[in-house]
């Protein structure tokens, strides 16, 4: 033990007292990140057979707006329903059923994705929930919160719409390779947790086991192929528990020896 304490055996700290109030992460910032995580596999892809590959072409020149959607229908039908239905309202009136035919046959090929509303908290071994694992702290390096860590298993399904078979392959395939071959089966995004920016991260379960089901459909416009497969994602869930925080005196007193 050094003089200095022996000179003056205290020291001050902090206590975190909690207030009551508590604030949880939603799952919307997941389906951002599942919805980046979409957008980047399909960034820097290209198809050199553009004359047999105009589709293909076209979709990889688009915005990633244009590319991937996210959509609360169970149904592809009725997907195609509500973009026929957004694209319509953006012209300004209803159009005849030829010119809206053409909407949606030039949106063609495209991604959509939808949440399970089901989750459950994850049991794989992969991760551990953990009490008071991490701290909010102001501008002033005062904690204002305990953050708790727990995780779910959410269920997204991905649907691949396409007019022709090679296009609906060729979105089958560069899916597939990236999950097969890609690093990037993560994501970090950003949320709100009492009115401070916090990062949640997700991870996309495995990987190499993804298979697609026969979804096509008959819509107006024609035969429209479509293949869709099940992603599983383990998603952070914080729960921020406020407290304030005040100074506090420690002091060490050496037992009593008696002689």
């Amino acid at each position: 033990m050094s003089n200095d304490v022996l000179k003056d055996p205290s020291w001050i700290g902090h206590i975190a007292t909690p207030t009551g109030l508590r604030e949880t992460t939603g799952l919307q910032s997941h389906d951002a990140g599942v919805g980046r995580w979409l957008i980047s596999i399909f960034q820097g892809m290209t198809v050199t057979d553009s004359v047999n590959n105009k589709s293909m072409a076209s979709f990889f020149k688009r915005p990633p707006a244009e590319q991937i959607y996210m959509s609360g229908e169970d149904e592809p039908a009725e997907f195609l329903n509500r973009l026929r239905a957004s694209k319509q309202g953006r012209q300004g009136a209803d159009l005849p059923p030829e010119q809206s035919a053409r909407l949606i046959r030039d949106a063609m090929p495209l991604v959509y994705f939808k949440r399970a509303v089901g989750v459950r908290f994850d049991d794989s071994g992969v991760t551990v929930k953990a009490t008071n694992a991490s701290q909010i702290i102001d501008s002033n390096d005062n904690a204002i919160a305990n953050v708790n860590h727990s995780y779910l298993t959410l269920t997204y399904t991905v649907n691949f719409l396409a007019w022709d078979l090679e296009s609906l392959s060729r979105l089958q395939t560069a899916f597939s390779t990236h999950l097969l071959h890609g690093k990037q089966h993560h994501f970090d995004v950003n949320t709100m947790l009492l009115g401070e920016q916090i990062p949640l991260s997700g991870t996309i379960m495995f990987p190499s086991a993804i298979s697609f089901d026969d979804s096509s459909i008959t819509q107006h416009e024609g035969r429209i192929l479509c293949a869709s497969c099940e992603v599983e994602v383990i998603g952070e869930v914080l729960e921020a528990v406020q407290v304030t925080e005040q100074k506090a005196q420690w002091a060490f007193v050496p037992p009593n020896r008696e002689k």
